[in-house]
């Protein structure tokens, strides 16, 4: 499955609704819209728009998955929208649904972080090792020095007898 019909699956999770719902609020019929989520059928530049704009998504982030997921809410006021929502609502369920975006993507990046650091204290652990394998093979490399450097010294002497 590609990855724009996930990112459209991830939308219609964050925004609490049915896939029939989603496909209708966009003036999209829900049967066509079932077979572009099974890739049974080509979504084209137009309905990305439809949905966008029925939606408040960013064209780039379902196309892309660059950027939010959301675009801000510009209308400001207290009148009806075609959906029956007062403006003000929809702002608050807009900001609702980009900030439980950005919950679900900060938990990402702790679990992601969580698991390079228990990546980085196993290196950390492995080279600590090594260096304790290090200093004691440089022990007994200074210490057998230090015997062979006795024994020259002793034949040395004897020579000089």
């Amino acid at each position: 499955m590609n990855d724009m019909v996930e990112r459209l699956k991830e939308a219609i999770a964050v925004l609490n609704a049915t896939q029939n719902a989603f496909a209708s609020k966009a003036n999209i019929d829900p049967s066509n819209f079932g077979k572009m989520l099974e890739g049974k059928q080509k979504i084209t530049d137009k309905t990305i728009g439809k949905i966008c704009h029925a939606h408040n998504l960013s064209v780039e982030w379902v196309k892309s998955g660059i950027g939010s997921m959301m675009v801000p809410a510009t209308t400001k006021g207290n009148f009806f929208s075609p959906d029956g929502i007062y403006a003000e609502d929809s702002e608050v369920l807009i900001g609702d649904a980009v900030l439980k975006e950005r919950i679900k993507n900060l938990q990402q990046q702790i679990q992601d972080l969580q698991g390079e650091k228990k990546a980085w204290e196993a290196e950390r652990k492995s080279m600590k090792k090594e260096i304790e394998e290090l200093r004691v093979k440089n022990e007994e490399i200074t210490a057998e020095l230090s015997r062979t450097k006795d024994k020259m010294i002793d034949l040395l002497i004897e020579r000089g007898k």
